[in-house]
């Protein structure tokens, strides 16, 4: 176990070092230029082919904490129960997420009772919005089981392998949890990886070698599996086939290929 930790640990302790000389390299060659450019739309499709989305809409006062769905509302922004303004994000999500960062969230379904819901937070200028979903999926009521088997390749020519992991999501109010499938991967306007250590290589390379800071997407899509089948991976599939090229605006399908990972995960470059 010892060394399955220190393992996963190597990439992260050798990008500290490369962080920390990268620092020094900045000191003379001047400070990196932010780009503002958005690595995916700035909204989530309202529909996306037989999937029909509903949007989800929170309350932002931490004491109410409802949530509600377009259907709900009929329109309205503001908490049917406390009259509190109405957010896009959960009122936790909005305190640990720096004030410049983006995030959009909605429930898409389909006649066949298929359904996922699908997230993206946005960074800004500054980089603690995006992160490994291990470290946040626990405080939204997340319990992860293990990795998912199962690969789920990203359109638009499967260059890149999306995370998978296979999580509990607790129901509350005494209901049984269920069994979830989370993908996720992340994104610039130049890079896509599934993997934190090599996102937060290409960052470090931006900013050295190109002399620039670029915003990064973390996407996921959450959907429900059933144990001892992958029906839940061609779900997936057959919604990002149609999802990802409307709404990842960042990565030309013929710039696309495998430089090396830092973790041996697949990646994808658009330089």
């Amino acid at each position: 176990m010892a060394d399955s930790k220190r393992t996963k640990l190597t990439p992260y302790v050798v990008l500290a070092f490369l962080f920390a000389v990268a620092g020094g390299v900045t000191r003379f060659t001047g400070t990196p230029t932010y780009d503002p450019s958005l690595p995916v739309r700035s909204a989530l499709p309202p529909d996306v082919g037989e999937w029909r989305g509903i949007g989800i809409l929170f309350c932002s006062n931490e004491d109410c904490a409802r949530q509600y769905t377009d259907a709900q509302l009929a329109g309205g922004r503001t908490c049917l129960a406390c009259g509190s303004r109405l957010d896009e994000a959960s009122p936790g999500e909005r305190a640990s997420l720096p004030s410049d960062s983006l995030i959009m969230r909605r429930h898409y379904a389909n006649d066949r009772g298929e359904w996922v819901t699908v997230a993206a937070v946005i960074s800004g200028r500054q980089r603690s919005s995006i992160h490994r979903p291990e470290w946040c999926l626990p405080g939204q009521g997340f319990r992860i089981v293990g990795d998912d088997p199962f690969p789920v390749l990203l359109p638009p020519n499967g260059a890149v392998r999306a995370g998978m992991l296979d999580v509990i999501a607790s129901a509350g109010d005494g209901r049984s949890a269920s069994a979830m499938a989370y993908a996720y991967w992340f994104c610039s306007p130049h890079h896509v990886t599934s993997s934190q250590a090599s996102r937060l290589a290409w960052m470090m390379r931006d900013s050295v070698v190109r002399g620039r800071v670029s915003r990064w997407a973390y996407v996921s899509i959450v959907t429900f599996r059933e144990e001892a089948t992958s029906d839940h991976v061609e779900r997936i599939r057959r919604f990002l086939s149609v999802f990802w090229p409307g709404f990842n605006a960042g990565v030309a399908p013929e710039k696309i290929s495998k430089p090396p990972s830092q973790t041996g995960q697949p990646t994808s470059s658009a330089e």
